[in-house]
């Protein structure tokens, strides 16, 4: 058999096993149960939108606190935060709402502000982001608010949170959103801007962690999204 069709058959054959893992991903994700949804026209419901644009990246609905088993709560909080107990994710939500990347991007701005040199290369990388994204916001306080919604509601389901301390959270998570942006697109565009200040923070390469600003645009424009849902200017208390 000519080499090059066995080259493209085993090509093929390792594609559709990707194509399989990914739908199983998807159905597994889909069909964990998830609890009753939040009330609707409540705060607490305009607090859970915060983290649609994640909620819609792992395939888990936005409106409910918790949207999987404990099992599978627990997985991701370890994968990808490195919880793997109520402490630890004590410690990860103080760190997003004391610092951040937040933190990290109002540090490289204020250097570039005064025409502080750079001392390595990833410092001028980050200085350099930060000047890119200052063009058009001044912050990007969002990125570190709105992922904290979700790893608290990821708490909840994982039991590592009440019902009490996760409303808690949210709602003060919520309350600063609100109070530092002017609308669901004001907010998810500095985001997005965080997101891609932390690409570069972390020396990651963009290509593969992929890009959020298209599905942050998509859910924006889509009737019945989260964002054209909940009204931005609802009363949190």
């Amino acid at each position: 058999m000519d080499l090059d069709l066995i080259v493209w058959m085993c090509g093929g054959i390792v594609g559709v096993a990707c194509l399989l893992v990914g739908i199983f991903w998807i159905w597994r994700w889909r069909r964990q149960p998830a609890g009753p949804p939040v009330p609707r026209g409540s705060a607490l419901e305009w607090c859970c939108a915060m983290s649609a644009i994640l909620s819609d990246q792992n395939f888990c609905p936005w409106n409910t606190l918790a949207f999987s088993t404990p099992a599978v709560c627990r997985e991701s909080l370890g994968r990808w935060w490195d919880c793997f107990c109520r402490e630890d994710v004590l410690d990860v939500l103080d760190g997003l709402v004391s610092r951040g990347h937040g933190s990290g991007f109002l540090a490289a701005l204020a250097a570039v502000r005064a025409a502080d040199p750079p001392r390595d290369d990833w410092e001028a990388r980050v200085q350099a982001e930060a000047k890119r994204i200052a063009v058009r916001h001044d912050h990007i306080r969002a990125w570190d608010l709105c992922r904290a919604v979700f790893v608290a509601r990821s708490a909840h389901a994982a039991g590592w949170l009440s019902r009490e301390e996760t409303e808690q959270w949210l709602l003060a998570l919520g309350r600063e959103l609100q109070a530092g942006h002017r609308s669901w697109s004001d907010a998810m565009m500095r985001y997005c801007d965080g997101r891609e200040f932390w690409v570069v923070y972390n020396q990651m390469d963009p290509t593969k962690v992929g890009d959020v600003r298209w599905l942050a645009e998509r859910l924006l424009k889509r009737k019945g999204s989260a964002f054209n849902r909940v009204e931005w200017d609802r009363d949190l208390g």
